[in-house]
Order: structure tokens, then C-alpha cells, then sequence
């Protein structure tokens, strides 16, 4: 019984001549109704008295119990015996009370209590509902409360063994009494273990041995404290177990006269190990895996003596002998400070251990789904439901199986049998043939290991499906390493029955992506795999349509689900499967388990996951016409952004940076490089930058750009730009028509398209963040960089100009621009100067340099890219220019030579040459 308040009442009889104000605690209910049943009584009393209760004898519920220090208050003198009856009317201020015996209840009663069919209803009906993916457990306010009270509290003594404090949340001097209840609790237990003199005897050698280890204290002294607690306790009982087969757990849950037990006024730390499921998935990631059993681990951490008088417990060693009572000095099973005992994982021998709840084989490395059908000439659907719990698999390595059972209760939910009614002939059989096939689950060993040997590689791959009884979704781990082995393996699934009012397929297909997402969420978080790759995939065309929509334009039911998918994982991880490939429609359908076992689908995944991949190339295409009509330079040109990068105002020092953003402009045909800057998001501002591109280079006639779909991890500001090209607003549109530019896109998601710019914005943008990152430049200093930039990619080398061997002039974009190539003012090296020492515009040299060191560097390391030589190719010739790597050139100058003479290997190949 609950207590959940305490309140001050006030009763009085009709006529107000007796009142009396009483405490009184609040529970939910007090007992059932009384009497049980209707009485018959022959006599009508009220013809001659006043009752205090005229329907006595009809069953009403109790709203008030009074103790006996108000009880005898409220009682008369006046008594009056009723003739040929053993009844006997009480006067009272309420009026007479009817007390006594009657003969025709004078009966044998046998009371047992039950489970009512409609709670079990209730609670099977959130079975058929659409089920969440457990959520990994939160810190709670009561748990940061604890976690507080343990770092002020806790201390360790002088042989380093920790003492702690319980975490109390009410004074103990609101417990009631409770060794009364404790001795009548241990009468109780006597009777237990008098008739089991096994059980007796490990009862009696597991205290003994508490007390030996000084786990526990014999009380000797008399006088009883004014505040105690009283444990009850009794044995948990596993003889299957090869150590300790009896463990003795206290209840600190008894509750003492008042109703209030000892965890009631504690705090609930909850628990802080992660929970089975994500230990499980992660004890599969391990190339080695041992288990071990911390001995008595909540007792090697000692109780605060101040509080171990809240510990007591009465114990004899025979019940002829005068029970003693002990405190206990270490944390106790059952308070909120130890709530179970701890598992014991049993690692007694080599060939079948229990670790995490499921039976693993070290020797062979694999798990064991133990389940024990009971095979009957009859069933109910109460001895289905029951079959279904008893099937432990904490992370659905048989999910297809259990689903079949699932669906099988699902039908005689919905043919309306109850609980204790047999099942038909028909489900009878079905029923039988299903217990025969899944004793066999008990032979199949499931390899424990999920990833091959040094992988480098790790993929996850969620499947999700759905049919009208059932959904599910399943995930698996592939893995690979450099010897190319692969390996697919079933990390785990989740199923849950249709609901019992009916979804159509598509919605259903919709929530088994939503238990795919939840559960790829779970598994990689408990996996920990940060890095790997995620795939997820549907049979469902319409689910993969909805998830490519934005939610608002769902209705309601979809809407909430694709956002929820949206918000865990983006459209562009979901791919479509055959539904002949997709392992998840084992689960949604259910299947025999010899079925099951006769495939390699479930296990290991569809094929296509372990398959070698075969790359299909194309020959590759002409390069576009506007890359190959000669015209003015940029007449064709294409254009990019980046940014935003942060400015200051000239001579400040503190204070808001303003953003900028680069516009790059590339020539397709004589791939020369324009930089503009745009100080804002608007259309005033880029056709500012552009009436600038268009003054210096001259009026182009087509512009082509990225199409939007292509900024996926680009800025917001950025695609709030190219949102200002893809879609002008007025004032933009009009300037591009009343120049006649055209303006293009590449296809959606084929940033390949755009090569020649993305090029260009790569090595401008990665070097120009390397040098000036953390230097807050003006509008004019990060100018004069990027222009200065802008001349360091048209001084690129491009092809010679000439064979003669005496000629080291190469073609380069500038000689297009300007008819010659460009030359850099005489400076300083300034690149290993330090910046305290350096003026300003001095620094701005220093950015300038850096960014021509490390992209001249780059440059010619891409040039120089082998990759397997596979063909023949024609060796290089004396007289060839060639490009030479050098350190510490000044900007725009690129080092060249002529091949004087060649050097060649035993193949008569080239190996290298003097210039």
C-alpha cells in the first residue's frame, strides 16, 4: 500500500453533538468492497433503533478507516442482543452497529488474489501499438541530486574502502515502526525454510558468512534508538547457478506502521551502466572478448555508521532460538542505492557461459538463444502470450520468428477469443507446429563477431519493410579491410505488429522507416562508429517520395514521420532495395524458423552488400562547345562563390566584423581567373561585382553556375546567393536581359559538370583560409590579397610557346589577358618574418607569398600525380620544357628547364633526366 499524502480531516456525526479533527493518510483504496457479498438478515433493526449504516449488509466501499485511539470514543454503552441470532447491536454517535456472527456465512473461504483479464487487455493493448525505439536513459533531477550527495559525502577509509551516505529526501524521523512487521515477516520465512532443509541450510550459511566478513553487526546494546528501520528479507533461490545458488535480498521497500518504508523517503539514482541492449551490440565489436564476476560488489562499499540504524534486521539460526537482531554495515540489495543484485557472469568453463543474459560459447565464439517450448494437447491464448514473453532475444537476432508468433496473437486478438478460451483446431495446429520448429533455436550458433579482422572500411545498412500484420527494420555492419575481405553480419532488428486499426500499406511502409531511423540513431551511438557510413534502404517507392518532400506539404499522419525521419537523417541516405533483397520483409511477414535457416539472406544480409563492386565507365564525352570556340577571353565564362570571410573598418581595433564574400569568374576557353568581392546578400550587390567583371574583362554572353542542389554543405549564405542567380528577382533580371547574358545551371547534384570552377574556387579558397585565418583584414588590404591571388592563378604555366631548346617562355592566362606574361615586383622574403615585426603592408606581402608558396607546392604536386602505370606512354625527349619543383621563388615566377639528357632503367624507360 502506497501512502501519497497526509491530510487533516474533520467528522462529525448528523446532528453535530460529537466532532473530532484526526491525521489521516491518503491511499489509493483502502480493501474491496464489504462485505463481500450480499448478507440476509431476518430481522429489520430499523424498525427500533437508528443504524449507523442501514445497508450494512450490502457490499459498499470503504471510504474511511479509524484507528482504535478514536474507535472506543466513539462507542456507547448500550447494548442490545437480538433474540435467536448471534448478532448484537453497539451504540455508537453515528448510531447502532450491527457486529456479531451469522450462521449462514459460517463457511470455509479460500481467498487468492488475481490478475483481472481487463488490466491484461489494457496492457497487451499497447503491444499492438506503434512502438518506440528504446531512448538511451537521461539524467534526471534526482539523479544529479545523488550524484551531488555522493561527491559531498562519500570518503574512503584507512584501507581505502569507500563509506557513502544514503541520499535521503525525508528526515528518518518520518519512518513508523517496523520491527513488529520485521518479526512477524521472519515467522513467516521459518515456515519456508523448515520445509526445505537445503534451502534452510544455504539461507543459514549465506548470513553466516555475511556476518564472518563483517558485512553485517550483532546489536548488544539494550536500548533501542529512537529512529530504526527493520529490513524484512528473503532468498532468491537459482540452483542452476555454480556459485552462489542462494543470495539473500533485504527489502527496504516494507512498509512500517505509518506506510511509509525506508525507500520511500531515498532518492532514485537510477542507473548510470549503460543498458543491455547498447552492451550487447557493442560486446560484437570486440576481436577478443572474456567476461568477468565482480565478487560481492555493492558490499565491498561501506553504509555511513551514522545511518546504519536504518539497516537492522532480525535473524535466528533455528526458530526455537531467540531472534537477534544485526545492522547492516555495507550497501544492502534492495535499497535504492543497490536496487537488484549484481549478475553474476559465470565463467566456470570454456564451453557455454551466460554473459548480458544470452548463452555464449568461448570456444567457439558464437551465442546461444536458449528457449524451452512446452509442448501441450491444448492451449489457450493466455499460454501464447506467455510462450511469446519467455523468448528472450535483446537485440532480434530471430526476429523473423518471434514476428510469426506475433501475428499469430494478433489473429486471435482480433477473432475476439479470451484469455483462458482454447484455440481452435485449426490454430491449434499452427500453434503445435510452431513450438516443434522452435526447439531448434536452440542448436543454432550465431557468430558473435560483426566486423573482420582490421577493417578499415565500415559500413551500416538499415532495411526497413512493412506488410498488413506486421513491420519491421533491420541493420547490418559491413566491414572491410586492405586484404579486401569482407564481411556482412546482422547487428540487430526491431519488429512491432500492425496496429490493430487498420493502416494502409504505404503508412505502415513510413513507420517501419521511422523504427529503421530511431534504430540506426541507437546502433551507432552504441556502436560508436562516428565514421562510418550510413545506408538505409525501402522497398516503398511512395515512402522514398515522401521523404524526398518537405513535410508541410504531407498530411498529418505522414508529415510528423518524414519530419521526424528528415530530422535524424537526411533523403540522401535512403535508396531504394527489391523486396526480394531486403532482409526487413523476413520480419515484417514472419517466417518458419527452418525457412529461415534454409536462406543466407538474414545472417548475412542481401548479396549486393558482399559483392566485389564493378565500376562502369563510360568513354568520356567532348568537352562542351563553349570549352572550344575560340573568342575574347571570358566572352563564355562560368562563376562561383565562397566566403562569408570577416572584415573590419580601416584603424579598428575592436568591435562587430563585417562579411564579404569572393566571386570567382573562370574563362572556359583560355581558363583565366577574375576575383570579385561582394560586400552583401543582395542582387544590387552582385550585379555591382558583376558590372565590375564585365568592365575590366569585357561584356560575356553566357555565365554558367552551380545549380542550388549542389550546395548541400555549403553556407547558408552562400545559397542564399546563389538563390539571388538561380531565381533574380526583378531588378537582376532585367540587367541580365538588357545586356543579353544567358545564364546556365549545370545538372542537379552533378557538381562534376562544373569542374572548371570548382577548381578554381578550391585553390583559392583552402590556401586563402590557411594564410589569413585569425588576421581580420580591411575592405582594401583583403582586396589588394585577392587580386594579387587572382594574378597568381593567371601566371600558371599552360603548355610552351615554342620547341626551340634555347626558348623557356611558356603560354600562361595571363598572356591572354594582358599579351604577355606577368612579373611581380622586386620583394623582400618576408614569409618566415614574425608578424609583430611586420608593418602592414608589409603583412599583406607576407599573406601574398604564403598563398603563392603553398599553392605553387600544391600545384605542382597535382601535376606530378602517378597513379598505377598500366599503359605504355611515350618516354619524354631531350629538348622537352619541363616544370622543376624549387623552394623560395618569388611570386609568379615558375623555375623551367630543357632536357639535356635522360636517364633509363632496365625496362628502356625513362627514369629521370639533367636539365
Amino acid at each position: 500500500m502506497v501512502v501519497n499524502g497526509c491530510v487533516k480531516v474533520a467528522i462529525s456525526n448528523q446532528n453535530k453533538s460529537f466532532e473530532r479533527e484526526l491525521d489521516m493518510l491518503v491511499v489509493k483504496k483502502i480493501t474491496d468492497f464489504i462485505p463481500q457479498k450480499a448478507l440476509e438478515i431476518n430481522s429489520d433493526f430499523s424498525n427500533f433503533v437508528e443504524l449507523a449504516d442501514s445497508n450494512f449488509n450490502v457490499p459498499g466501499k470503504i471510504d474511511l478507516l479509524l484507528g482504535a485511539n478514536i474507535f472506543y470514543e466513539l462507542l456507547k454503552p448500550e447494548r442490545i442482543k437480538i433474540n435467536d441470532s448471534q448478532l448484537l447491536l453497539v451504540n455508537s454517535v453515528f448510531g447502532y452497529i450491527v457486529t456479531g456472527n451469522l450462521d449462514s456465512i459460517n463457511e470455509t473461504k479460500v481467498h487468492c488474489g488475481l490478475i483481472r483479464d481487463e488490466d491484461l487487455n489494457k496492457t497487451l493493448e499497447k503491444f499492438w501499438k506503434i512502438e518506440e525505439v528504446e531512448k538511451p536513459i537521461v539524467k534526471n533531477k534526482e539523479r544529479l541530486i545523488c550524484e551531488e550527495h555522493y561527491a559531498n559525502t562519500h570518503f574512503r577509509t584507512n584501507e581505502g574502502k569507500y563509506v557513502v551516505s544514503m541520499p535521503l529526501k525525508k528526515e528518518p524521523s518520518s519512518l513508523g515502526k517496523s520491527r513488529d512487521i520485521a518479526l512477524k515477516r521472519l515467522g513467516s520465512l521459518w515456515n519456508r525454510l523448515a520445509r526445505d532443509e537445503n534451502y534452510l541450510n544455504l539461507y543459514r550459511e549465506f548470513l553466516r558468512d555475511y556476518e564472518r566478513l563483517g558485512h553485517m553487526k550483532e546489536v548488544t546494546n539494550e536500548t533501542e534508538p529512537k529512529i530504526t528501520y527493520y529490513a524484512t528479507h528473503h532468498g532468491i533461490y537459482r540452483p542452476e547457478k555454480s556459485t552462489t545458488k542462494l543470495r539473500v535480498v533485504f527489502n527496504c521497500s516494507s512498509l512500517t506502521d505509518n506506510g511509509i518504508s525506508l525507500n520511500d523517503i531515498q532518492y532514485n539514482g537510477g542507473v548510470i551502466q549503460e543498458d543491455l541492449y547498447a552492451q550487447m551490440l557493442r560486446f560484437r565489436t570486440y576481436t577478443y572478448a572474456f567476461t568477468a564476476d565482480i565478487k560481492m560488489m555493492y558490499r565491498t562499499i561501506l553504509v555511513n555508521t551514522k545511518q546504519r540504524n536504518l539497516q537492522r534486521i532480525i535473524w535466528c539460526e533455528s526458530e526455537h532460538k531467540s531472534p537477534k537482531i544485526y545492522e547492516l554495515s555495507t550497501v544492502t540489495y534492495g535499497t535504492k542505492l543497490s536496487p537488484d543484485p549484481e549478475q553474476n557472469y559465470n565463467f566456470a568453463t570454456l564451453t557455454e557461459t551466460k554473459t548480458l543474459g544470452v548463452s555464449w560459447k568461448p570456444n567457439l565464439d558464437c551465442f546461444l538463444l536458449k528457449v524451452k517450448a512446452c509442448l501441450d494437447s491444448s492451449y489457450t491464448k493466455r499460454d501464447v502470450l506467455s510462450t511469446i514473453a519467455k523468448i528472450f532475444d535483446p537485440v532480434g537476432l530471430m526476429a523473423p520468428v518471434i514476428s510469426k508468433a506475433k501475428i499469430f496473437l494478433r489473429r486471435l486478438w482480433r477473432s475476439k477469443l479470451e484469455w483462458n478460451d482454447l484455440l481452435p483446431a485449426e490454430e491449434y495446429r499452427e500453434w503445435q507446429q510452431f513450438l516443434v520448429s522452435l526447439e531448434n533455436i536452440n542448436n543454432i550458433e550465431i557468430p558473435r563477431r560483426i566486423l573482420v579482422a582490421f577493417p578499415e572500411v565500415i559500413e551500416i545498412h538499415g532495411f526497413a519493410d512493412a506488410s498488413e500484420w506486421c513491420y519491421g527494420a533491420a541493420v547490418y555492419c559491413k566491414s572491410k579491410n586492405l586484404k579486401s575481405e569482407t564481411l556482412v553480419r546482422l547487428i540487430t532488428s526491431k519488429s512491432r505488429v500492425a496496429p490493430i486499426k487498420s493502416l494502409t500499406i504505404p503508412r505502415l511502409e513510413l513507420c517501419a522507416a521511422v523504427l529503421l531511423a530511431k534504430l540506426v540513431k541507437r546502433v551507432v551511438a552504441a556502436l560508436q562508429l562516428k565514421s562510418a557510413e550510413l545506408y538505409l534502404w525501402s522497398d516503398s517507392m511512395i515512402v522514398l517520395a515522401w521523404l524526398r518532400k518537405e513535410p508541410m506539404d504531407l498530411k498529418t499522419f505522414s508529415q510528423n514521420r518524414v519530419a521526424k525521419i528528415q530530422e535524424l537523417y537526411p533523403n540522401q541516405l535512403w535508396r531504394h532495395v527489391p523486396s526480394d533483397q531486403n532482409p526487413a520483409d523476413l520480419v515484417s511477414r514472419g517466417v518458419d524458423l527452418d525457412k529461415l535457416l534454409q536462406q543466407n539472406l538474414w545472417f548475412n544480409g542481401p548479396t549486393f552488400l558482399s559483392a566485389k563492386p564493378i565500376v562502369s565507365t563510360q568513354i568520356m564525352g567532348n568537352l562542351p562547345k563553349e570549352r572550344l570556340i575560340t573568342d575574347y577571353p571570358f566572352n563564355c565564362s562560368g562563376v562561383d562563390f565562397s566566403g562569408p570571410f570577416f572584415i573590419k573598418n580601416k584603424g579598428q581595433r575592436k568591435g562587430n566584423l563585417f562579411k564579404v564574400y569572393i566571386c570567382i569568374f573562370v574563362c572556359f576557353v583560355f581558363k583565366a581567373v577574375h576575383i570579385e568581392l561582394v560586400s552583401d546578400l543582395t542582387s544590387q550587390a552582385f550585379i555591382a561585382a558583376l558590372k565590375r567583371f564585365m568592365a575590366r574583362r569585357g561584356k560575356c554572353a553566357k555565365l554558367f553556375s552551380d545549380n542550388g542542389k549542389n550546395f548541400v554543405g555549403a553556407s547558408n549564405e552562400i545559397k542564399k546567393l546563389l538563390e539571388i542567380v538561380r531565381n533574380p528577382d526583378e531588378k537582376l533580371a532585367n540587367y541580365l536581359a538588357a545586356e543579353g547574358i544567358e545564364w546556365k545551371f549545370i545538372p542537379a547534384r552533378s557538381p562534376n559538370f562544373g569542374g572548371l570552377w570548382e577548381a578554381a574556387i578550391k585553390s583559392c579558397k583552402y590556401h586563402l583560409k590557411r594564410v589569413v585565418n585569425g588576421i581580420n583584414l580591411t575592405y582594401e588590404e583583403l582586396l589588394t590579397v585577392t587580386v594579387q591571388i587572382e594574378g597568381i592563378l593567371n601566371s600558371r604555366p599552360l603548355c610552351p610557346l615554342s620547341n626551340n631548346e634555347d626558348d623557356f617562355q611558356v603560354l600562361t592566362p595571363a598572356h591572354f589577358l594582358i599579351n604577355r606574361s606577368l612579373i611581380s615586383l622586386e620583394e623582400p622574403n618576408l614569409t618566415k618574418c614574425k608578424e609583430s615585426n611586420l608593418k602592414k603592408w608589409q603583412k599583406i606581402t607576407k599573406i601574398v607569398q604564403l598563398m603563392w608558396k603553398f599553392w605553387s607546392r600544391n600545384y605542382l604536386n597535382q601535376l606530378q600525380q602517378r597513379g598505377k602505370r598500366m599503359f605504355e606512354k611515350n618516354n619524354v625527349k631531350i629538348g622537352d620544357l619541363v616544370l622543376i619543383i624549387e623552394e623560395n621563388l618569388p611570386t609568379y615566377k615558375w623555375a623551367l628547364g630543357r632536357i639535356v639528357e635522360l636517364y633509363y632503367g632496365e625496362d628502356k624507360k625513362s627514369a629521370c633526366c639533367k636539365n
